[in-house]
């Protein structure tokens, strides 16, 4: 079987030239008013003919000639006639007005070079590619001609194949899809009788399988009311379905098409169609069988298929004998769209709400659940919609056997005419991408192509995925088109603000950048519809860029929210009032009112703003801790991030918090990093940074200031927080561990470093006024590690070095008792001098104080006195210290420390005090 694309392996065939006989236009025998088709079919080319284009192209004619249409017809065309058969045919057909229906059918070889769709006239060489855009019929001027001026219908159907040529020269040049389709009015549709990249069939049984579904749906075209693109998208359905999804047809379409204006006779004209034997149908072909089987093995094996076959089958087949009703009208997505069905829901709501949409307006609607099992048991694809959603939304832990119940229904529902039927594996399947290969097989391309038919069929959440397919693959025209598509046909903004939604979700995923023009276009449009979700958007943007909306836009915007409301009217109420009215405490019951109508109904931050009002005694003038805690709970729980933040800042209310309280903070912390806000990371540093949860652990920490410090409202205090810790880290880094002179635990979640003199006479008060106390009152209970560096002034260094070598001799747990002994005789030695000598007054300090190794040798160790002079260097470089003593209390530096400095520094460092509330207050703040 031959299929319809170049195939430029056979070269070097000889041109044939086209007679003037098989050129020229055989028209109709009368003309019928406003409905006009030219159909062109093309067999003879040179290289790579095709066997069924010919009759293809007569089998439509006449089809389209029996329900009222004037056919032109071409047969094997060169270029030339069919240029001149489209401008004769145009003439006439503008001359009929802007209620003419026109149908351009053309069957044979079609190709796409770089960027534009050509249609093949028999008299080119295909072995030519360079020819093309000379000897080709170009697409786009064919699609000029017929759009010249608007009418009530417009259809191109190309039954040519979408595949590039094989192995020509210049191959790198063909590419596979769609080329970007000028469709400059509305009522324009294209038809490729196969999807992007593949070949359209030519044929086993007489005509094409596109043909013959054409045809069987055509006399739709006469139905009263029935909209055109209707007739074309059931006939995509009914290829999709003879060829088990091998060949897919696609539709392009600007606006909707209209229905044919009703002629006299078309109720003649349906009745002589009814009666007339169907071309090449399955009917013949089940006939030819049952001759060569034997007629009572056929009917045994029809009864078996019958009793086995689901009821929604056996009602496809009796729809196809004539026997019953189709289904396809019923479940159309068109007039009358406001037709309530035994679920409670329209025909509107069936064709422009998800899944899950319409599973929570049946249940607002209060039907009786038994209706969905019934309606599974009758085989009713309304009813696998609605019982497939529910298992996999209301089964808790994912459970196997129910999702492998809910994706088999999902098949049975897309293989019925119900538009929102098709869709449902591939939904399924993107929400069970972990149990799919486990428990069922998927075939995503058969998905995809039924969701395509779901969308031919205008079923608009195909159209909005299809569109989020074309987003993700960079294809903006194809995005573009599908949601024109849907949206004109919800026509209440939501399709927009999917668009909106899309481009956000592309361009940062943290938010809208105001210079997006793309995406404000979109959201702009889905206001223009007054759309209140919309409309609440750009307010909410507006709170972080005033330019948006001006006051004038902001009022007008507000009034259509609260007539449109009902809850989101409310909630803009109430935060406007809170927005002009900075009282302490609210004055009006009608404010919580509307925000507890909002909170109840789950609107935006509603909830948030309930427990900020409780929190700060807004409301009845104090604090209630315990109302605000249950509103950020609930906000919390509706994804809420800054409500988690406000729960973690409550944790820090008691003094000193609990462990639970710590852990509590710490979730929160974590439940937001899971939502996507970096603020959360600030939470958990402030923990690990101030050892609150037992433990300090300044590097941790650093990473979590890190990634805090993505969202611009925790940059600044992340950035300062991660000085501090490289402060202390340097400095720590300086020590020697196996000589630092300290006190205190290493686990304690605070250290404070601090560099003195020991020598110089204040030295003693600078020990005893702040080095004992903080050794006493904190590095004793395990609060505090405490460690002593030096530092002096010029001329000093000598003996600084020599007390300091003495001290780091003791064993590293006495060292600290060591250096006060030491410093303690230095001091001594230098006011009395006794006729001692210093090294002598050293030894007696060291009398009784175990050593690590000699005296003598920790004196002379010129390495150590070289690191003393670099840790003095390091301090004195770093803050231009010339006021001792200098402390670091948690990379926090303090010159000319006092007791109370430090320890007001060791208080914040261990929060929560108000200096670590306001830290996270201010990262919290929306």
């Amino acid at each position: 079987m031959r299929t319809r694309f170049f195939d430029v392996e056979t070269e070097g065939a000889a041109e044939i030239a086209a007679s003037s006989s098989d050129d020229a236009p055989e028209p109709a025998a009368a003309s019928h008013g406003l409905r006009f088709a030219l159909v062109v079919g093309n067999s003879r080319y040179p290289a790579a003919p095709l066997a069924n284009a010919g009759r293809d192209a007569a089998f439509v004619g006449k089809a389209l000639a029996d329900l009222g249409f004037a056919v032109t017809t071409l047969r094997d065309a060169t270029r030339a006639a069919v240029v001149a058969a489209v401008a004769s045919f145009m003439e006439r057909v503008e001359a009929a007005g802007p209620d003419a229906a026109v149908i351009f059918y053309f069957a044979g070889h079609g190709m796409r070079l770089e960027d534009a769709h050509y249609l093949a006239p028999v008299d080119m060489d295909p072995s030519a590619p360079n020819e093309f855009a000379l000897r080709a019929l170009a697409l786009d001027d064919i699609i000029a001609s017929f759009t010249r001026r608007r009418r009530r219908v417009t259809t191109l159907v190309l039954d040519a194949c979408r595949l590039r040529p094989r192995d020509a020269p210049g191959r790198d040049a063909y590419t596979g899809g769609m080329a970007d389709l000028r469709l400059n009015r509305e009522g324009v549709m294209v038809i490729w009788s196969t999807s992007a990249g593949t070949a359209a069939s030519d044929g086993e049984s007489g005509v094409g399988p596109y043909a013959e579904a054409l045809v069987a749906a055509l006399p739709g075209l006469l139905v009263r009311g029935r909209p055109a693109h209707d007739v074309f998208a059931h006939a995509n359905d009914l290829v999709a379905r003879a060829t088990e999804g091998r060949q897919v047809p696609a539709i392009y379409m600007h606006g909707a098409l209209a229905p044919l204006l009703p002629e006299r006779g078309d109720a003649r004209r349906l009745e002589t169609w009814a009666s007339r034997r169907p071309f090449g149908s399955w009917a013949r072909d089940i006939l030819a069988k049952l001759a060569m089987l034997g007629a009572a093995a056929a009917i045994t094996a029809a009864v078996s298929a019958w009793v086995a076959a689901y009821p929604e089958t056996r009602r496809a087949w009796l729809a196809q004998v004539g026997l019953a009703r189709s289904d396809a009208d019923t479940y159309a997505c068109r007039e009358p769209w406001d037709e309530i069905d035994a679920y409670g829901l329209s025909r509107r709501d069936w064709c422009t709400l998800g899944p899950k949409g319409i599973l929570d307006l049946f249940e607002r609607r209060g039907r009786p659940e038994r209706l969905v099992d019934e309606g599974v048991a009758d085989g009713d694809p309304k009813a696998f919609v609605l019982k497939v959603t529910k298992l996999v939304a209301g089964v808790p832990n994912r459970a196997a056997p129910s999702f492998k119940e809910a994706y088999d229904l999902s098949e049975r529902a897309a293989r019925t005419d119900l538009p929102a039927g098709r869709g449902l594996p591939l939904v399924i399947h993107r929400l069970l991408d972990d149990l799919s290969d486990t428990f069922f097989t998927i075939d995503t391309r058969r998905e995809r192509q039924n969701m395509r038919l779901a969308a031919d069929h205008g079923y608009t959440p195909a159209m909005a995925m299809l569109a989020a397919f074309a987003a993700s693959a960079g294809d903006e025209q194809e995005f573009d088109m599908w949601i024109e598509k849907a949206a004109a046909i919800t026509a209440d903004g939501s399709i927009e603000f999917k668009a909106f939604e899309q481009r956000r979700l592309q361009t940062n995923r943290t938010g809208l950048p105001a210079s997006d023009a793309v995406a404000l276009r979109w959201l702009w449009r889905s206001i223009a519809r007054d759309n209140p979700i919309a409309i609440s958007q750009i307010l909410t943007m507006a709170e972080r860029d005033p330019s948006l909306v001006d006051n004038r836009r902001r009022a007008d915007l507000l009034a259509i929210l609260i007539d449109k409301g009902p809850t989101l009217g409310r909630y803009w109420r109430a935060h406007e009032f809170l927005r002009t009215n900075q009282q302490d405490v609210l004055e009006t019951s009608l404010t919580i009112a509307d925000l507890v109508a909002a909170a109840e109904d789950h609107v935006l931050d509603a909830a948030g703003i309930l427990g900020d009002l409780y929190m700060t005694g807004r409301v009845g003038g104090a604090r209630d801790l315990v109302k605000a805690t249950e509103w950020f709970e609930r906000a919390a729980a509706d994804g809420d991030t800054t409500s988690m933040g406000r729960l973690a800042l409550l944790a820090f209310e008691e003094r000193p918090p609990r462990p639970e309280a710590i852990a509590a903070a710490s979730f929160q912390g974590r439940r937001m990093v899971e939502h996507g806000d970096s603020r959360g990371s600030f939470v958990l540093a402030e923990i690990a940074m101030r050892g609150l949860d037992g433990h300090r652990d300044p590097l941790a920490a650093r990473r979590l200031y890190e990634a805090a410090g993505a969202d611009p409202r925790a940059r600044s205090l992340a950035e300062d927080a991660i000085r501090r810790i490289d402060l202390e880290s340097k400095a720590l880094a300086l020590g020697d561990p196996s000589s630092e002179i300290a006190t205190g635990s290493v686990d304690a979640p605070t250290t404070v470093i601090v560099y003195m003199p020991y020598v110089c006479a204040p030295c003693a008060s600078i020990f005893d006024k702040l080095i004992q106390p903080l050794a006493d009152r904190y590095a004793a209970s395990g609060q505090m590690r405490l460690i002593l560096r030096s530092a002096w002034g010029e001329g000093n260094e000598h003996y600084e070095s020599l007390v300091v070598t003495a001290a780091r001799c003791a064993v590293p747990e006495r060292r600290f008792e060591a250096l006060l002994r030491v410093s303690g005789a230095f001091r001594a030695w230098r006011e009395n001098g006794a006729g001692k000598g210093v090294g002598d007054a050293i030894v007696d300090a060291m009398e009784g104080v175990p050593r690590a190794r000699p005296l003598a040798d920790c004196i002379e160790d010129a390495p150590a006195k070289a690191r003393l002079r670099q840790d003095r260097d390091f301090i004195v470089g770093a803050f231009g210290v010339a006021a001792l003593p200098f402390a670091i209390v948690n990379g926090s530096p303090i010159g000319r420390a006092t007791l109370e400095d430090v320890e007001r520094l060791i208080q914040s460092a261990r929060g929560p005090a108000a200096e670590v509330s306001a830290a996270i207050f201010a990262v919290m703040t929306p």
